[in-house]
């Protein structure tokens, strides 16, 4: 018979808990600095801004003097900036926080698209392009692109159109 004294074996003894310390007290709500409403610093996730800064940009793009110009805006913005001159470069398995930013030209979108999935990872694509038509824009999106860049843009605009991404995937 279960919880007889002769078994040995207790329930209660499974409902133990540890006694409440002194910060157990407080509202889930309430921060360290005791005030309601707050809440609580866990410093569990990371803040967004932190989580674009972490994203791996790769650049396709076989304009050196455009690659160069996108480089450099983004490294002034303490962005790195890994530069493939065509598809063939993108040889090693990008890592699932990238963003894959490819000039749309010669039918490139779906291409890098299509070898994405064979990494199977969640790397994003944001085209860009100098004065796209919007049947380009279109066709470029429906291949998979998570974005739409007009060039020539500055650096903010590729950063928050990586946040924009990835946001999705946080």
């Amino acid at each position: 018979m279960r919880g007889s004294a002769n078994s040995g074996w207790e329930p209660q003894s499974l409902l133990r808990l540890p006694p409440k310390s002194p910060s157990a007290s407080q509202s889930p709500l309430s921060s360290s600095n005791g005030r309601a409403g707050t809440p609580p610093q866990l410093g569990l996730l990371p803040a967004k801004d932190t989580i674009v800064k972490r994203l791996k940009f790769i650049l396709v793009d076989q304009d050196r003097p455009r690659a160069a110009a996108i480089s450099e805006a983004l490294g002034r913005h303490g962005r790195g900036v890994t530069v493939a001159e065509s598809l063939a470069d993108l040889v090693h398995e990008p890592a699932a926080r990238s963003v894959i930013l490819t000039a749309d030209e010669g039918g490139a979108i779906p291409r890098v698209v299509e070898r994405l999935k064979q990494f199977r990872v969640g790397a994003k694509v944001i085209a860009f392009a100098e004065d796209p038509s919007p049947h380009q824009i279109v066709k470029a999106l429906a291949a998979g692109a998570a974005d739409y860049l007009h060039w020539p843009c500055d650096a903010a605009s590729i950063v928050a159109a990586a946040h924009a991404a990835t946001a999705a995937n946080d």
